[in-house]
């Protein structure tokens, strides 16, 4: 692995660890159950990218698993921090808001890794990569889908839920 393309996937595990943390950001402070589950099951998955990523970075480099040398950045940064100033996401129109910062992120994850795809070398990376690429694609499937529900209804869901 060249430098360049190692430092690229270095960049890749830090996109991941701002999109965990922007995940659990919105889900602390969002009062909307549902909101809570998206938001919490899309910080998980980026916890799972950043770690399948610090397993390949460790597989094809010396470094041991940069997992256990670097954790994971322990705020909110960049983009996401200035994109969630002032928001109360207990308000449709700010959790939209930050959503919307959501899909942003995923678009430039998705077209991060499709650039790494196209600087692979061999059929693995290349499959990784895609793989990586693919499950940010359906993480912004998911919020263009929470957008449009609370859109049409206010709520999470395309459907009001019926407590007992």
């Amino acid at each position: 692995m060249d430098e360049k393309f190692r430092l690229n996937v270095e960049k890749s595990m830090e996109l991941e660890a701002e999109g965990y943390w922007f995940y659990k950001k919105c889900a602390e402070t969002t009062k909307d159950k549902e909101g809570i589950e998206t938001f919490n099951f899309l910080a998980g998955e980026e916890k799972i990218h950043y770690e399948k990523i610090a397993d390949f970075l460790s597989e094809h480099t010396n470094v041991p698993n940069p997992s256990v040398n670097r954790k994971l950045i322990t705020k909110v940064t960049g983009i996401f921090e200035s994109g969630l100033e002032g928001k109360d996401l207990s308000k449709v129109a700010d959790t939209i808001d930050a959503l919307n910062l959501g899909i942003k992120s995923e678009e430039e994850s998705i077209n991060f890794y499709n650039e790494l795809i196209e600087e692979s070398v061999d059929e693995k990376t290349r499959f990784f990569f895609t793989k990586l690429a693919e499950e940010e694609k359906r993480h912004k499937s998911i919020l263009e889908r929470d957008i449009e529900n609370l859109t049409k209804t206010g709520d999470f869901y395309d459907f009001k839920q019926v407590t007992s």
